[in-house]
């Protein structure tokens, strides 16, 4: 019993040592606490770590401390750290183990010991710098449960405190600054509970100063009228003040506006007005400081014009095309020891010492220029004009070659333009030659090219003179303008082409015909003479040069080539070319998609051959063509059942542009050209000297009828130049005139002369032959003389009882084969002889008896050589095949729409007219006689007005029955001719005024696509056609031919966006070249010459046997003579 109770005790006392409570597992518990209990321990301070446990006493346990997991022994229940130090900061744990027992406690909850190093202080200062009599504060900044020390000029020198300096919490106050509060000042916190002080702040420097004086700048001063001024003022380098701005004394306050307005520092004058002038003055504040800064001294302001400044573009081209060169131009009069600025859009670009800019531009621009003073780079002028450059891309010249099929002998002339830009180019010329590699070339490498002229033409054409085979081929052109200079891209090429076979190749065709149906097979063989290497095919459509046959175009098979399905883009020419440069003959192929072609040659054809059109239809066999029209150049020439038509002798008329329709439907049309017969020289003479000899043959046996009339005739002959005579004649000096031959007895002197008046016919059959002649028209007329009564020794005393009248032959003149306008020449008394003849010519008399009535003088005519022969009263008027207009001095042209009104001018300005006469297709519509007086119930009722000043007649509400002929005609102190004037009156918008007359060869002629709205709606661009045709676009609506040859001749018309201009033909008459005529004049002279030579034998017997009656024979043989050599010598014998 004692033993066991001995155990319980043994027991229980051995869990009371071992440190086991009343927990479950009966360890003590180990409690670690810090001393200070902040959270945040600076370095320096001391800190004390506590591990108590909780059973025993502190001895008896030793001590196992942990941080950051490191273990260490220590006997002590404490840990000290004297100056703790940031490396110090861990988490800490401890454990303890019974010094007798050896069992050992729970481990203590985890502490964590953080260590910052010491806080730095802040402080700041309001304001600084300070100006005298201001509060400045300054303010200490650590963290919260901090005190702070003051110190002033050193970290020993604690500030003293006083009435002026005082301290709240983190702030330091000093009142009125003086200069004495000037200097180094610093703080630093505290926390005494701790005995820690922060790291004193770094040092701050108060200044304290006067209070400063404004400063006043203007700028720009003088300034111009309109300009921006700007005054600024400013108040040292310190910021947060604002102005008050005076105007004329300080005392005035400017007055703000929609012209005058202030922001911060700045007071601005928009638009300054001499009204600006002024002395102005500005004060700087500070109102939250309650200070005012000195006010400033005063400027003066100067408001005066500003020059002007111009620019100017040189060379001042219209159009500026990319990377060209030109120069702009800044003019500023009075500018001196100024720099000019150029900008582009607003922006500077360049600022020179000279006013002129060079510059390549490659995009638009808008550029200005203005004056700078050299001294301070301000304003010196306006801004100039602006000046827009609209800059293009690289232009590409455009060639046109005309005609661009080859007559031989005849000039071609190459047109070269610039469509985007007229003005400013040189052109060069060149011709295709094939692809070298050290040759200039076309950028697709397709042709090279070599010079035709060496610097270039300032004439936009170049002409080939004469044209022969060898000048075939592609040409293009090129142009450049400026210094340097800028070209163009080279022209597409265009080519001259030749339809005759060539002796080194030729082209055939099969079918051999110009027109081709679509969804057809079209063979075309490049044929040499000995072998067919080295020759490609190639073709020219819609403006432009397809590769060789079998690229991407046709099959080639040996040397054909062959296209298997035509269609309507398989239209063009077609050609051999050689690797050398050769070409072949040419030929143009339209290929059709409609149901009708016209089958003409492909070649072309010589002159006095037959021919024969056919038209053909698609679906012949199944739907043959009964009736047939075909079309010459736009005009009905003939229309066949058989669907056929025949030249059987073909000439040069008959070249031209055909067609044919059925039943609606028309085929494209087809050009005809022939080739004329060109004799040698010897065969020319021959056939000129044979001519020659037949006509006189035929004079020959005129001549010998005359000289037997001749010698049976009792008349006496003579022969003078029957000239007008003067009014203020008397029947003496008409005898006088007649002295020394006998009076007939069957004839009697007119003692009050010959009145003629030549007008157009009255005939109505002729009436509209005679409206519409033109310049080529030409007159004749056989006039008979009757016998008087040889029993009557006298005329009765009134001519009018006896007049005498010609008989008149009419007709149509063309260019070609003239004939003549009607006529009448009537007889009168010369009492009443107008003061003008209305028709000059000259007329020789023949065989003019004493007693005889005679035609009276008509002088000065252009129109050729007269001559007379009135025996047996004869009297012929024989006029030359040249063409002239009878009597009227000028031809006018005149093209207007329907509705449109018209002045037609008479050319009398100036004139002293007593009478005038308007005349419309012969017809009289208006007369002034000292009044005006409108004929009535013509077709211009009430839309006529004749201006009195220069009598121009004005039509209105224009229709297309007011196209005709006008003839003014008009009497004054002297003579004038009459005038005629062509109006024609279209229906659409757009009219083609060309000439109204032929054009000779060589000439310059300008067609001008005529808009009825041209004022309000210029044509931006015409398009302009010949036959069919697109040969030329231009921008000015204007084309001009500057040397018109026979191929020029067609029909032409203009396309715009607003319409079609009618079809206006175009007639070219040859030139007489005198080398040309030389042979024929030569062949004449030696035709005439027997005549002469026969001329002079019968006037010495005449005048043997009949005194001097022997002039009429000559006379008219020699009118004769002359006319045959002229026939000889034009080559229409």
């Amino acid at each position: 019993m004692e033993h066991t109770l001995f155990c319980l005790l043994l027991l229980l006392s051995t869990h009371i040592y071992s440190g086991h409570s009343d927990d479950d597992d009966g360890q003590a518990k180990a409690v670690l606490t810090k001393q200070p209990k902040s959270s945040q321990i600076f370095s320096g301070e001391s800190v004390t770590l506590r591990c108590n446990i909780q059973r025993g006493e502190v001895t008896d346990w030793k001590y196992t401390w942990r941080k950051d997991g490191v273990d260490f022994l220590s006997r002590k229940h404490k840990y000290e750290i004297s100056e703790v130090k940031i490396s110090d900061s861990a988490d800490y744990r401890c454990l303890g183990t019974h010094v007798d027992q050896k069992k050992h406690s729970k481990w203590s909850d985890i502490v964590r010991l953080t260590v910052t190093a010491l806080p730095e202080t802040t402080l700041t200062v309001y304001p600084n710098p300070v100006y005298t009599g201001e509060t400045v504060t300054l303010t200490c900044s650590v963290g919260s449960g901090w005190s702070y020390t003051w110190y002033k000029d050193n970290t020993k020198k604690v500030v003293t405190l006083s009435g002026r300096h005082t301290t709240t919490g983190t702030t330091f106050t000093i009142r009125r600054a003086a200069d004495s509060d000037q200097g180094f000042y610093w703080c630093q916190g505290e926390i005494q509970s701790r005995s820690i002080s922060s790291i004193i702040s770094d040092p701050v420097t108060i200044t304290v100063k006067a209070l400063p004086k404004a400063t006043l700048n203007i700028t720009p001063n003088p300034a111009y009228t309109g300009e921006t001024v700007t005054l600024t003022c400013s108040v040292g380098s310190d910021s947060g003040w604002s102005y008050t701005w005076y105007k004329d004394n300080t005392k005035k306050v400017v007055t703000l506006s929609g012209r005058h307005s202030t922001t911060g520092t700045t007071f601005t004058i928009s638009s300054a007005a001499e009204s600006d002038q002024g002395l102005y003055w500005c004060q700087g504040e500070i109102q939250s400081r309650s200070i005012s800064s000195i006010i400033s001294d005063p400027v003066t302001i100067t408001v005066k014009e500003r020059p002007a400044a111009v620019l100017t573009l040189q060379p001042n081209w219209p159009q500026i095309f990319s990377g060209e060169t030109v120069t702009l131009r800044c003019d500023i009069q009075g500018g001196e020891e100024i720099e000019y600025a150029f900008y582009n859009s607003g922006k500077l670009v360049s600022t020179k010492t000279e006013p002129e800019y060079r510059i390549h531009p490659t995009k638009n621009g808008l550029y200005t220029c203005e004056g700078l003073q050299k001294r301070n780079g301000l304003k010196h002028s306006q801004t100039s004009n602006a000046l827009q450059l609209t800059v293009l891309d690289q232009p590409q010249a455009v060639l046109s070659v005309s005609p661009q099929w080859l007559d031989p002998g005849d000039s071609v002339t190459l047109s070269c333009w610039v469509k985007e830009s007229s003005t400013g180019w040189r052109f060069f010329w060149y011709r295709t030659v094939p692809y070298t590699a050290r040759l200039l070339s076309l950028s697709d490498r397709s042709y090279s090219v070599e010079p035709l002229s060496g610097n270039g033409t300032s004439e936009d054409s170049y002409t080939l003179i004469p044209t022969g085979p060898s000048h075939t081929g592609g040409y293009v052109c090129r142009a450049g303008r400026g210094d340097p200079v800028y070209d163009t891209l080279y022209s597409k090429p265009q080519f001259l082409w030749s339809g005759e076979p060539q002796p080194s190749v030729s082209l055939k065709m099969r079918p051999n015909r110009n027109q081709h149906f679509t969804q057809k097979s079209l063979s075309l063989s490049c044929e040499e003479k000995g072998n067919t290497i080295g020759w490609k095919l190639k073709r020219y459509r819609e403006k432009a040069v397809d590769s060789e046959c079998g690229s991407n175009w046709g099959s080639i098979a040996g040397s054909k080539c062959t296209i298997m399905f035509t269609f309507s883009w398989d239209s063009g020419v077609y050609w051999c070319e050689s690797g050398s440069g050769e070409y072949s003959n040419a030929v143009n192929i339209t290929v059709a998609a409609g149901p009708l072609i016209l089958e003409s040659p492909a070649y072309p054809i010589t002159e006095g051959d037959s021919v024969t059109l056919r038209c053909t239809n698609r679906y012949q066999e199944t739907n043959p063509i009964p009736k047939v029209d075909f079309y010459k150049d736009g005009v009905l020439i003939r229309n066949k059942t058989t669907g056929e038509m025949t030249i059987p002798v073909v000439s040069k008329s008959d070249e031209g542009s055909y067609k044919c329709t059925f039943n609606e439907k028309e085929s494209p049309k087809s050009v005809v050209r022939v080739r004329g017969v060109t004799p040698g020289p010897s065969t020319s003479v021959l056939v000129g000297v044979v001519v020659g000899l037949v006509v006189a043959g035929v004079l020959l046996a005129i001549l010998l009828v005359l000289l037997c009339q001749y010698k049976n005739a009792k008349d006496s002959c003579c022969n003078r130049t029957f000239s007008l005579p003067q009014p203020q004649s008397t029947n003496q000096q008409d005898q006088e005139s007649t002295q020394g031959r006998a009076p007939d007895p069957g004839y009697t002197l007119l003692q009050h002369g010959i009145y003629d008046t030549i007008t157009p016919s009255d005939n109505n059959d002729n009436d509209a032959g005679a409206a519409t002649a033109g310049p080529s028209d030409v007159m004749y007329a056989q006039i008979q003389l009757k016998e008087l009564d040889k029993k009557n020794k006298k005329m009765p005393a009134d001519p009018k009882e006896n007049p005498v009248y010609s008989e008149v032959k009419t007709g149509k003149a063309t260019d070609r084969h003239p004939a003549a306008r009607s006529l009448s020449l009537l007889l009168r008394n010369r009492n009443r002889l107008p003061r003008r003849p209305q028709l000059p010519v000259t007329v020789i008399d023949k065989d003019i008896q004493q007693e005889e009535t005679v035609i009276q003088h008509l002088k000065e005519m252009s129109g050729g050589p007269f001559s007379c022969f009135s025996k047996q009263g004869i009297l012929l008027l024989l006029l030359s095949n040249f063409h002239y207009g009878v009597g009227v001095s000028s031809y006018l042209s005149f093209h207007k729409t329907v509705g449109d009104s018209v002045e037609i001018p008479a050319g009398l300005e100036g004139q002293n007219v007593t009478i005038m006469q308007w005349k419309y297709r012969g017809k009289d519509i208006v007369e002034f006689n000292s009044e005006v007086v409108y004929s009535r119930g013509s077709q211009f009722d009430g839309r006529l007005e004749l201006n009195v000043i220069n009598f121009s007649l004005t039509i209105r509400k224009l229709t297309l029955q007011d196209s005709g002929e006008f003839l003014v005609t008009a009497e004054t102190d002297k003579q004038i001719p009459a005038k005629a004037v062509t109006l024609q009156v279209h229906a659409g918008a757009l009219i083609l005024e060309s000439p109204a007359y032929p054009i000779t060869e060589g000439d310059s002629v300008t067609l001008r696509c005529a808009n009825s709205y041209q004022e309000t709606n210029p044509n931006p661009r015409v398009d302009f056609y010949k036959d069919g045709v697109l040969i030329r676009n231009e921008t000015t609506g204007e084309m001009n031919i500057p040397a018109v040859s026979k191929s020029d001749e067609g029909f032409y018309k203009c396309k715009s966006n607003e319409g079609e201009s009618p079809e206006s033909w175009v007639t070219v008459r040859g030139s007489v070249v005198f080398i040309s005529l030389l042979p024929r004049l030569l062949c004449g002279l030696l035709v005439v010459s027997p005549f002469l030579l026969v001329s002079i034998v019968l006037m010495i017997k005449c005048c043997r046997a009949r005194g001097d009656h022997f002039i009429s024979v000559y006379s008219f043989f020699m009118s004769c003579s002359y006319i045959t050599a002229l026939a000889v010598a034009n080559g229409n014998p």
